[in-house]
């Protein structure tokens, strides 16, 4: 019955969040992605592919660890000091690309800062040439486990340009927290 809800809850998401990747989409002609944290872990629950040859794909149902995505650098950052630190407690911060954060305490510094800005990026953290920016979506009970990012190669999604698209995916991630109450 609880995987029954999980899979109910995450087809709504998905039904409730196309509307906004697909504006995401055409205002930044790179891929977009939602991902649902499961355990440590960022699942990749729907996506819109870039239309540029050169491009990122997630395909549905991967995972990825959440501290060196910006996917679950949103959520993580959501999280309660006693779930962080249970999150901490339980994943090894392994590098995965040339800029994955190895240390818990810089890690939590990095949550501050998005904490901050409501928006999180990766910089070539998961896999070398990739930059993405996210902001996680809120639910009615005030927690995110879902998340929207804006993904491509880091010859196109330059912080200049990750400067002008983070206010989009925030106002975005804002709006899909308030139909959710």
């Amino acid at each position: 019955m609880e995987m029954g809800l999980r899979i109910a809850d995450q087809l709504e998401i998905r039904k409730l969040s196309r509307p906004y990747m697909e504006k995401l989409s055409k205002a930044s002609n790179e891929t977009i992605n939602l991902g649902y944290f499961d355990g440590a872990d960022i699942l990749h629950i729907e996506k819109i592919d870039s239309k540029e040859v050169l491009r990122i794909d997630s395909p549905l149902g991967s995972r990825a660890p959440a501290y060196c995505t910006a996917l679950g650098k949103a959520i993580l950052a959501s999280l309660s000091e006693e779930e962080l630190e249970a999150y901490l407690a339980e994943v090894k911060l392994t590098p995965r690309g040339p800029n994955t954060i190895t240390s818990k305490k810089n890690l939590k510094k990095e949550l501050n800062r998005i904490r901050q800005q409501k928006y999180a990026v990766d910089d070539e953290e998961l896999f070398k040439g990739l930059r993405c920016v996210a902001s996680p979506i809120f639910e009615y009970n005030g927690r995110s486990r879902y998340a929207i990012s804006i993904s491509g190669p880091t010859v196109r999604h330059t912080f200049d340009r990750i400067d002008k698209i983070h206010p989009i995916i925030k106002d975005v991630c804002e709006e899909i927290s308030r139909k959710l109450g």
